[in-house]
């Protein structure tokens, strides 16, 4: 963008950085922390802004999937969902 001399303020992050779209999660594959954290402190530097897409919904887990996510099974246990939308 720069060199192109096009302007940009934001960079936007959108949900492909999810590890399986799991939110509050991130992609250590595609996504790896420590490269994301340079990049973000350099559009920082640049006196840009970064914003991150968090998808409010929480990844219904199936048990044949062997997969532990915090949000889900927290969720369960404290009865958090809504059952009734629709």
């Amino acid at each position: 963008y720069t060199a192109a001399k096009i302007p940009l303020d934001t960079v936007w992050m959108d949900i492909d950085y999810m590890e399986a779209w799991k939110d509050w999660s991130l992609d250590p594959v595609n996504f790896p922390p420590d490269e994301v954290s340079s990049f973000v402190e350099a559009i920082h530097d640049n006196g840009q802004h970064f914003v991150v897409i968090v998808d409010p919904g929480i990844l219904a887990v199936d048990d044949s999937w062997n997969l532990d996510y915090a949000p889900y099974t927290d969720g369960l246990e404290m009865d958090l969902f809504v059952k009734d939308g629709f």
